[in-house]
């Protein structure tokens, strides 16, 4: 299990509050990318920390919150149905799978459409806005943001 310091975590979400938290051009604020190997409740402990000191800077801004990836996509979402203005963050890695070697652009894109639709839908609740904020890779594709 990788070992995160939530307290340095906090205190950083504090400095990032202090220095950004009045700009009226700030959408949002995401307090951990990525995170791996964590314990869940760990986790939401430090979210909830995190999000308490965004808000003390700002409330209006949108805090948000990056989905393990060895979780499952909807593992926050009641989790975040206490919170306002939340984004879960969630991040498909096709390269990681050998289906994706031979397809083109237009077939990965169809793929996200119609296949990871159903799910991409289930992450979204009525409190929480989801987003998808990475690239996939294969051997054919450089590189695609979606």
């Amino acid at each position: 299990m990788v070992m995160y310091d939530y307290l340095r975590l906090n205190i950083c979400a504090n400095e990032i509050g202090d220095r950004y938290g009045n700009r009226p051009n700030l959408g949002g604020i995401e307090l951990m990318n990525e995170p791996v190997g964590v314990n869940l409740e760990s986790l939401k402990k430090y979210y909830k920390e995190a999000y308490d000191a965004v808000r003390k800077h700002n409330p209006s801004v949108y805090v948000v919150m990056s989905n393990p990836l060895d979780a499952d996509s909807k593992v926050l979402l009641s989790f975040v149905k206490g919170f306002d203005r939340v984004v879960i963050d969630v991040h498909y890695y096709n390269l990681f799978s050998d289906k994706f070697n031979n397809m083109n652009v237009q077939q990965n894109i169809d793929y996200i459409r119609n296949e990871r639709a159903s799910d991409l839908s289930g992450v979204s609740s009525s409190n929480a806005l989801s987003f998808v904020g990475k690239k996939m890779k294969n051997n054919r594709i450089n590189s695609v943001m979606f």
